[in-house]
């Protein structure tokens, strides 16, 4: 189920590749957490958006989904139920919470996401945007199945050169985050296009 577990310097890292937003995903969450019994979980998310995932479970809050999540939400749902929030998040935090594990979301936060893109991404690059992903709604992805759907998406919307930029900064952050956490068994939660970038960066 652990797409890998290995040793980072005095701590052992943990790594479980999830697909976003398909429902039957959230179980690998709990499972794994009761596997392992961490003393942290990380997530591929922002700051921002843990505080909104909290704020949700309390509030129930409405979710506003961009362009890009639309149009993956109706891509992945061939293969199974979908829902956003994604489940494995909500999950997490549930199971987390029972626990006492810390939840920490180790991605860019909002102003340092923008400060990347900003400096990432050229004005062209942000015009064919658009045009990629109008295609993209309009392609037809064969992939066996939600795990291989999920990198091939990832792959296509990370496939210009500042987006690709945009994503190695992200991914260097990430590693970075994981390196200096000070617990000495943790649980890197991510989707599959991520896990796999820092888990290479890592090694």
């Amino acid at each position: 189920m652990l797409s890998a577990l290995f040793e980072l310097e005095e701590k052992k890292v943990a790594f479980l590749e999830i697909v976003w937003n398909l429902v039957e995903e959230e179980e690998k969450v709990s499972r794994a957490i009761e596997e392992i019994e961490p003393e942290a979980i990380l997530l591929d998310i922002g700051e921002e958006d843990l505080e909104f995932l909290y704020q949700h479970e309390k509030d129930q809050i409405p979710v506003e989904l961009s362009y890009v999540d639309l149009s993956y939400i109706k891509k992945l749902s061939r293969y199974g139920e979908v829902s956003q929030p994604s489940p494995h998040l909500t999950k997490l935090i549930e199971v987390a919470r029972s626990k006492g594990i810390p939840v920490k979301a180790i991605d860019l936060d909002d102003d340092g996401y923008l400060e990347a893109f900003y400096r990432d991404v050229t004005a062209r690059e942000l015009f064919m945007r658009a045009l990629q992903l109008r295609w993209m709604r309009a392609k037809k992805f064969n992939e066996p199945d939600p795990h291989e759907f999920s990198l091939r998406w990832n792959e296509a919307l990370s496939n210009a050169r500042g987006y690709n930029n945009l994503m190695s900064e992200r991914i260097s952050y990430m590693a970075e985050r994981i390196r200096r956490d000070e617990g000495s068994l943790v649980l890197f939660v991510s989707d599959p296009f991520i896990g796999e970038r820092v888990r290479r960066l890592l090694k």
